[in-house]
């Protein structure tokens, strides 16, 4: 009965008329299929054909309250809001009984996802426009929605009892607002198909992005942004059976969905996985086959990296989909294959969202009874692993190790506090300041993804990250716990009471905040702008406290009390720990039991940093975003973000701080040059990351040698290599995302508030310092046994070991500052964000020539 609905359901796409343009009123649906007359299509609605225009964000939330004001098939929710502000809407389609009853049915899919029952709904989840400048997949949401909410075929009721469909019809609504006004603004009535044209040739930054410029398809695992965040806490009280995900590619290529490379799964993900996907194909296949369009699977994308919308299902027993249209970025491009009209991609996003349909549909018992597969592989899967679990040690984490707790939580996995301090392996892992992640939970998969550290891979072409461990990422110590080792120890699921802060004493000589603290940084910030004067520490030294001797590390904030006189310190020092919660502590006398006293004229005295972030196009937008991303939300301060062909070189003294990030840099004009050299000798100082510190090395501001291409490409062996090894072998020689280890060293400023020697950095680029030669100027080096995980070919790992990472040095009263990584990657690898926070706010400690 389900296959006989499901190929109805194809025929009536198979029915709809070819494209002719500009499009006729039935060109998205067949003449003959009913709908509602009481519901709005979106014609009726907005007074123009979806195509026409591109449609902002708020309009397509009021078509969509529409609906449910007028459909009893529709609810429409709000997981929360973006950045900007704008709702992001879950609509949910159904049987009116199901909708009625939508909690009921909720729970009973919840308690029988794993037990399959053949009367139960079918969960879709439909996620659209994850990219905001991918606009075809949201104006197909919503022909899709008004086909949910008011076709009146037996195809389509018949659908709504035997499913419950989820939809997100802008996963991106801030960017998706971005793109819109740029296309609309850059158009005129006559369509203009030159890929050259404005319309098509989008600003920096791009409509890809959300307004931190984050790619959000890369988010659902670190969950830094709140669109990340409110999608995952829906996705976990639904866990559906099935997400489609649709996207765009470049204009000249045709459709792709998946199965993607088969040997570029993730081993965590059964092959039972790629079969269901199999299946659903031949729908897509058949559906756009009966339109006349071009496709191909198998290509180029993959399932591997379980970050992604596509792939996060797959890691918990559901079925994830990709879809890629070829994009018009625009009403309509000229392309290889002729002119490619927004229409067309509409249309496509609609035929595969309705073929997704069909072929789950007529593969009802057999997506219904995965889940429960795929429990049943992952309990066998746990009986043979010889690991228990991880242990992850919080106890120099702070807020990194309340972070970690935070993500596990979000991602409903199970832990414990250890009770009682053990030592394996020659890490010590305190009571109740030390965390035991059991694999032994239904989250097998992604928790073994999340902790991995593996290096060697059976295809090693990747189409994202290879690695993504989070204890890396967030600096925390961590270790496998073999079966045979651990004897269950005690451990709690209650988190242990926090220590309470003793208060502060009006009669204080002085206060201190220890730099060791993730987010001492943006409480210096805070003091800054509130004019509190203000001692950094250059050295550790030992302080008298209420509560008797306390040590505080180097780079440690010191409040003298006789320097804010007019100023209550105490008033103002609790009002700064409700916004930044850190341990702020009382300092009794300036002179010190051991250490430098606290007028020592060893300490810097830090002012207010004005910060000028570069962008511009050919730079790059997720970097740029990341730093101002922590910069703004973590540590509250504010930068200004100029282009580069816009920077006032003539007014570069109005910042302290200018950070390049990687990208392409243009030339420099003879004066500009003489200006920016003229800052830098007058007390700028210049941070340079990736291409951005290249580019001052390029110039000579930056005193590093890079590791040439030349000498990257002659690491390979590139005699006897065949043409069909072309893609495998570009791919060796680059570094596309993998989990490196630095040496610090923790003497040097710039490395304060680190307690460890040995660092996890992310690293997605190929960029090595060659060693200094002149002393006192690097502060990281890679190790000698370099790759912690991910994949990177064993020549480029070779060629990492012992190159410079980071190095600072003065020049003339200023400072130049060059990263051979991504400090703030992503936004989650929180570990390095505090080398870069300690090249704004520690840069006064660097005395070196380099």
């Amino acid at each position: 009965m389900m296959k006989n609905l499901a190929w109805l359901l194809l025929l009536i796409v198979a029915s709809w008329p070819m494209s002719s343009f500009a499009v006729a009123e039935d060109y998205y649906f067949p003449s003959d299929l009913t709908f509602d007359a009481a519901i709005p299509s979106p014609e009726q609605y907005f007074g123009l054909q979806i195509g026409d225009w591109h449609l902002r964000h708020d309009q397509v939330v009021g078509y969509m309250q529409k609906l449910a004001d007028t459909s009893p098939r529709v609810s429409i929710q709000t997981m929360g809001r973006s950045i900007e502000n704008r709702p992001l809407l879950l609509m949910v389609f159904a049987d009116p009984d199901n909708i009625r009853n939508l909690e009921q049915v909720r729970q009973h899919h919840l308690a029988n996802r794993f037990h399959a029952d053949a009367s139960a709904p079918l969960v879709f989840w439909m996620g659209y426009s994850v990219h905001g400048n991918e606009a075809s997949g949201t104006h197909a949401a919503l022909l899709v929605a008004y086909y949910l909410a008011a076709a009146q075929s037996p195809e389509a009721i018949d659908l709504l009892k035997n499913a419950v469909i989820l939809m997100e019809p802008a996963l991106n609504p801030d960017g998706l607002d971005r793109f819109a006004n740029w296309v609309n603004a850059n158009r005129g009535q006559q369509p203009v198909s030159d890929p050259n044209s404005r319309e098509h040739m989008e600003n920096w930054p791009s409509g890809r992005t959300n307004h931190y410029w984050f790619d959000l398809n890369r988010d659902w695992i670190a969950a830094v942004n709140p669109e990340s965040q409110a999608r995952l806490a829906a996705f976990h009280r639904w866990q559906p059976h099935l997400l489609t995900d649709f996207h765009e590619m470049g204009s000249d290529s045709s459709y792709f969905f998946q199965p993607g490379i088969t040997s570029r799964r993730n081993p965590g993900t059964p092959l039972r996985n790629e079969r269901l996907t199999d299946l659903l194909a031949t729908y897509h296949a058949g559906a756009l086959e009966r339109e006349s369009q071009l496709f191909y699977t198998r290509e180029g994308f993959d399932d591997f990296y379980y970050g992604k919308g596509s792939t996060y299902p797959d890691a918990l027993g559901g079925v994830g989909i990709l879809f890629e249209q070829a994009s018009s970025r625009g009403k309509v491009q000229d392309t290889d294959d002729g002119p490619l009209y927004f229409e067309r991609t509409i249309k496509n996003q609609l035929t595969t969202s309705l073929s997704s349909f069909a072929g789950a549909l007529a593969n009802k018992n057999a997506i219904l009874d995965y889940p429960s597969e795929f429990s049943q592989q992952t309990k066998k899967q746990i009986q043979q692993d010889k690991l228990a679990g991880y242990l992850v040690n919080l106890s120099d984490a702070d807020q990194r190790g309340q972070a970690f707790e935070q993500l596990l939580q979000r991602h409903q996995i199970r832990f414990s506090w250890l009770k009682k301090s053990i030592t394996v392996k020659g890490e010590r892992f305190s009571a109740n300041n030390s965390i035991f992640v059991p694999l032994d939970q239904p989250s097998y998969v992604l928790i073994k993804s999340l902790f991995s550290v593996q290096t060697q891979f059976p295809d090693n072409t990747f189409y994202d990250v290879s690695n993504w461990n989070m204890a890396f990422a967030y600096g925390l110590p961590f270790t496998e716990m073999e079966k045979s080792l651990w004897h269950s120890p005690e451990t709690s699921t209650k988190a242990p009471e926090p220590i309470v802060a003793p208060e502060l004493l009006q009669s204080s000589y002085a206060f201190g905040i220890d730099w060791r603290q993730q987010r001492a940084p943006a409480f210096l910030y805070a003091l800054l702008k509130q004019k509190v004067r203000i001692k950094q520490i250059s050295d550790a030294m030992t302080v008298l406290t209420p509560e008797g001797k306390r040590q505080i590390s180097p780079g440690s904030v010191v409040i003298p009390s006789g320097l804010n006189a007019k100023t209550d310190l105490v008033a103002l020092l609790r009002n700064i720990q409700q916004q930044y919660p850190l341990e702020v502590i009382s300092i009794l006398n300036g002179l010190t039991p051991e250490g430098p006293d606290i007028g020592s004229r060893e300490f810097i005295s830090p002012e207010l940093p004005n910060v000028l972030l570069v962008g511009g196009q050919g730079i790059s937008e997720y970097e740029v975003g990341e730093i101002w991303h922590y910069f703004d939300t973590e540590l509250g301060m504010p930068v200004s973000i100029s282009e580069f062909a816009r920077l006032p070189f003539n007014a570069l003294s109005a910042y302290s701080h200018i950070i390049l990030v990687d990208g392409q840099y243009p030339e420099l004009t003879d004066k500009q040059t003489s200006q920016f050299q003229f800052w830098l000798q007058q007390g700028g100082v210049c941070i340079g990351q990736k291409g951005g510190a290249e580019w001052l090395a390029s110039h000579g501001w930056l005193k590093a040698q890079f590791v040439s291409k030349k000498e990257q490409e002659d690491a390979f062996e590139q005699t006897e290599v065949r043409f069909a090894d072309k893609e495998a072998f570009a791919a060796q020689r680059k570094i596309a995302g993998a989990v490196f280890e630095y040496r610090l060293d923790l003497s040097h400023p710039l490395a304060f508030g680190v307690n460890r020697e040995q660092l996890p950095v992310f690293k997605n680029a190929n960029f090595w310092m060659q060693p200094a030669e002149s002393p006192f100027v690097s502060i990281a080096r890679y190790s000698d046994n370099p790759l912690l995980g991910g994949y990177a070919a064993p020549q480029l790992v070779s060629l990492t070991k012992g190159k410079m990472a980071m190095i600072a040095h003065k020049q003339g009263k200023g400072k130049v500052i060059g990263f051979a990584d991504d400090m703030a990657f992503r936004g989650y690898w929180l570990v390095t964000k505090r080398l870069l926070s300690n090249a704004v706010f520690l840069s006064g400690f660097i005395d070196v020539e380099g």
